[in-house]
Formats: structure tokens, sequence, C-alpha cells
């Protein structure tokens, strides 16, 4: 949620737990322990509107009556997308180690088209995670630092996706059937380099910048071992796939003993199949406060994919709220749209 409320530019900041996905070269950095137990729903403006008019088609009687009263409700909706998202975990971070459990992170996705006849094209992945990261500095004979960091992750994925007909979703209104999931376990690794050059004169004494590289999902072995906890039919999910970021980070001296602020810059997701220059653009900046050690908070702005986010933090004592709005985009570089998502995580975080 914090990464997402500076434009998910995150790549080089690698300061606090996050960067156990982000970047593990940053646990070098960590300098103390640190845990956060968290619950993060995410969503769309418009997917509870849409979950509400299905539900108003169940007062339709009949089955035709239904199947004509959902066809006019997709037909109101061609081109809208829906986003959902829960999750649910805990990661501990110490200096140049981490461990994150998160025993659920649901994502949906949903789209109306127009083929043959209208219908809803439906994605939704549920992961079960456990990662384990180490990070170390690398020792030159410069003033320069090094670091490198590996996160290996297991996780088990049920997956379903599928188009849905309004005859589909007339007779049966269940999104997810067992029959329907696919599912499976894999093994991965995550590599990350952080550079950061230290200068006692000069703009780099001032800005302090990092320089990160990091590749994602480097195996990209697929879910080979199923263990049919969903399904006994079912097939193997799709990919990970591999993937890399490079970012990095310009930290302004703090001011009045209270703000720090540091404006980032990624390029991320390079090697998606789907990746273009314009997805991959992020940047964004973040203004941190500090009362005390027991009160503290932050203020974000960024362009996801071109996109303005917002993004707050507040800490009293151990309990932090986070909140991000962002946009993504589902189109084209021809025809670009944003789907306007919100985030919210509450933790425990000491």
């Amino acid at each position: 949620t914090r990464a997402l409320g500076m434009g998910n530019a995150f790549t080089a900041m690698a300061d606090d737990y996050n960067t156990l996905f982000y970047n593990p070269a940053g646990l070098a950095r960590v300098k103390k322990a640190q845990i956060n137990m968290f619950i993060k729903p995410g969503i769309s403006t418009n997917f509870l509107k849409l979950q509400k008019d299905l539900e108003e088609t169940n007062n339709a009687g009949s089955e035709a009556a239904k199947s004509a009263a959902i066809t006019n409700l997709i037909g109101e909706n061609y081109g809208e997308t829906y986003y959902g998202r829960a999750s649910l975990g805990a990661v501990w971070v110490r200096p140049r180690w981490g461990i994150a459990v998160i025993p659920l992170d649901v994502e949906i996705d949903m789209s109306i088209h127009q083929q043959i006849g209208p219908f809803i094209n439906l994605e939704a992945y549920q992961d079960s995670v456990i990662a384990y990261g180490y990070g170390r500095e690398v020792k030159w004979n410069s003033k320069d630092k090094w670091y490198w960091g590996a996160t290996v992750k297991a996780i088990y994925r049920g997956y379903v996706g599928k188009k849905l007909s309004a005859i589909d979703m007339a007779t049966n209104q269940e999104f997810f059937r067992e029959q329907d999931a696919q599912e499976g376990f894999t093994g991965d690794i995550d590599l990350g380099l952080l550079y950061e050059p230290i200068r006692e004169t000069g703009i780099f004494s001032t800005v302090k910048p990092s320089f990160a590289l990091v590749g994602r999902n480097l195996l990209d072995i697929g879910f080979k071992k199923n263990y049919h906890m969903l399904n006994d039919n079912s097939t193997e999910p799709p990919k990970l796939q591999r993937k890399f970021d490079i970012g990095s980070k310009w930290e302004l001296p703090e001011f009045w003993k209270i703000f720090t602020v540091r404006a980032l810059f990624d390029v991320r997701d390079i090697g998606h199949d789907r990746w273009n220059y314009m997805k991959g653009l992020h940047a964004g900046a973040e203004f941190e406060w500090l009362i005390a050690n027991w009160w503290r908070g932050a203020w974000r702005v960024g362009l996801n994919q071109s996109y303005l986010t917002l993004g707050f933090t507040g800490k009293l004592a151990i309990f932090q709220l986070d909140l991000a709005s962002w946009g993504e985009e589902i189109g084209t570089i021809d025809a670009k749209q944003e789907n306007r998502r919100y985030q919210l995580s509450a933790s425990l975080d000491f």
C-alpha cells in the first residue's frame, strides 16, 4: 500500500519490511527488527455497484427474465473493468534477513466485452505464500556501497479464468465453482542489487541517491506440483512470468528535523508478455514526518502507468493505517483506459 501511494516506484527504496518482495538487497540496510501483521482490502469504485446490480436480477422472475435482465446489465457496462483484492499475512525482517507468511492473497479482475454475445471475462487468483530473504553488503575498496540480496518463495496458487455469458449467470450466479479451478505449487527466487554512491561534495552529497536492479521470478518453472486441494481434476495455472525492474531513489536532507522528502523513479515488469513503456513507467514522491518514534506518518503522490496516485500513512504506537488510490492502465497504447482503485492496510507494526 505504501508503494502504490507513490506510483508503485519502490525498487530502490528498501528501508522497511516491503523490501523483502520489492528488492531483497535492501535487507542488508535494515537497521532494526520489524514485524508487520496486516490485513489489506482493495477495490475499484465500480465493483460494489456491479455486485448490487447482479443481486437485483435475482428478482427478475423466470430464468428467461433473469437472462434478459443480465444481458441488459452487461450491455449497459461494455468496456468496464472491475477489481477486488484481499490479503492477510505477516512479515518479519531483521538486519540481513526476513521472512513472510501470507496465507491468503486473493485478487479478482473482471471485464465486460461483446463477441458473439455479451459476456464477463473473469480472472481470479488465490495465493498462499511463504518467503525467506537474505541480503549482504558487498565489500569493495571504495566508499560507495553495494548490496545484494535474494528472496526464495514457495507459492500455492488457485486460479480461475473463464468467460460468463448472460445465460450462464442466469442459471448459476456463482462466479467460482470448484470444477473451474486450476491450481499448483511452485518455488521461485528474486535477486536484487542496490548501489549507493557516497560523496562528500557535489550533488550526490545533497540528494543521497540509490540505484537498483531486481530480477523477479527468475526460475519461472510454472506450477508443476498439484495437490488437488480445490479441484480433483484441476490443471496447471498460468506461470508467474520472469520480470526485471530498475529504479532510483533521491533523498533530500531532513528539514526542521521533522520532514524527509524522497523522489523515486522506476521502470518495472520488463519482460512481461504484456509490457509496454507506458505500463512500465512509475514515479513518486514521499513526504515523511516524524513527531516521535510512536507518532509518525507520511503523504505520498505519484504516477502509476501515467495515472495519478495518492497515499497516506498514519502510525500511533503499534497501530498503523495505510491508504492508497491509484489508476491502473487496462487499455492499450492507442486506446488508454484508466481503472481507479483503492487499497487500505490496517496493521500492527512493531
